[in-house]
């Protein structure tokens, strides 16, 4: 009878470390989650509630935006691009979401940009190449896609799209199918009228074309010496955007 007795409050003391960890009061909630909820199930869930947080975040900044904004538009080498510290005095907005395709960029595209802008940066491609394995001519159409909404209302708009960056420790066959990817990209620039901003040069390359790792902050991201190399080839490559971003 006292045994009997013990075993539901067992039960409810299991039941309640394992509503614990799942929420991550406790460890192992990773490792719990994974045992139920498929990984990539998992992963997409997961982008899915960080974009839609950010989106938040987007939306307030376009509703307070002023007139003549430059939007940067992209993935995680827009989020943690720093706007502020690079181009200061100037009026940039960061709209970038952090592992965000293309295609995902295209949903929320009308949301994410706010009336009467100056021009735009644009950072896509990354996602699509390392994680979705699309082909250099899909990745273009899409960025294409994005280039003409932009420029709907406003044909002379300047924008300028970033060329997808290498990452650390690549091997030659990789280093050739990123070149693919940014060759088709610099082609639509030049179909479109835009400005094309080569990444897969030094610094910001090593001798193999991988990234540098003294440009990094991880194996896929830069570091600060790594953005302010950006953020001079944007001046200096960005064409009409880039003057819109040089200090007076």
């Amino acid at each position: 009878m006292r045994v009997g007795s013990l075993i539901p409050v067992s039960l409810m003391g299991g039941t309640l470390l394992a509503v614990l960890a799942w929420n991550d009061v406790l460890p192992g909630g990773w490792t719990l989650r994974g045992w139920i909820t498929p990984h990539a199930e998992r992963e997409a869930l997961e982008q899915a509630e960080y974009s839609a947080g950010r989106m938040v975040q987007i939306e307030e900044l376009c509703a307070n935006a002023q007139p003549g904004a430059i939007a940067f538009l992209g993935s995680s080498t827009i989020e943690r691009f720093p706007l502020a510290e690079l181009f200061p005095d100037k009026n940039c907005l960061n709209l970038g979401i952090g592992n965000e395709s293309t295609s995902a960029l295209i949903d929320r595209l009308e949301r994410s940009v706010p009336v009467g802008i100056a021009g735009a940066v644009l950072y896509v491609g990354s996602i699509d190449f390392r994680d979705q394995h699309r082909r250099p001519e899909g990745i273009a159409a899409l960025a294409g896609e994005i280039l003409d909404q932009l420029r709907a209302g406003s044909p002379e708009l300047p924008l300028a799209l970033i060329g997808v960056l290498p990452e650390q420790s690549m091997d030659a066959s990789f280093v050739s199918e990123l070149g693919q990817v940014n060759a088709v990209l610099l082609a639509l620039c030049h179909e479109r009228g835009c400005a094309f901003v080569a990444t897969a040069r030094p610094p910001i390359t090593d001798a193999s074309g991988s990234l540098n790792p003294e440009m990094a902050a991880d194996r896929l991201h830069l570091g600060p010496e790594g953005y302010s190399h950006l953020a001079r080839w944007l001046t200096e490559d960005g064409g009409a955007l880039g003057q819109l971003l040089q200090t007076d």
